[in-house]
């Protein structure tokens, strides 16, 4: 299994993939024609970037919380407001 693939189910995801797009210009007698070309590279993440990524799930995890708490997240099947 590719690698791109393993990490869209791997619970650890430290790995990012980063798309670069070559423009490639090929002259053929008077007429310049412009090809794209995708690069694809896997790279870590920095340990900065999973600090972040952890907090901000920890926030998320938080927020959840509190709305399940307070009873925001209760929904009113009356319909009166």
């Amino acid at each position: 299994m590719p690698l791109a693939n393993y990490s869209k189910y791997s619970a650890d995801i430290s790995v990012f993939e980063k798309v670069d797009t070559i423009i490639r210009k090929i002259n053929v007698d008077t007429m310049t024609v412009e090809r794209q070309y995708y690069k694809r590279t896997m790279i870590e993440k920095t340990p900065e970037q999973k600090a972040q990524e952890a907090a901000d799930f920890i926030t998320k995890i938080k927020d959840n919380r509190f709305t399940l708490i307070s009873g925001t997240s209760e929904v009113n099947y009356k319909g009166n407001p």
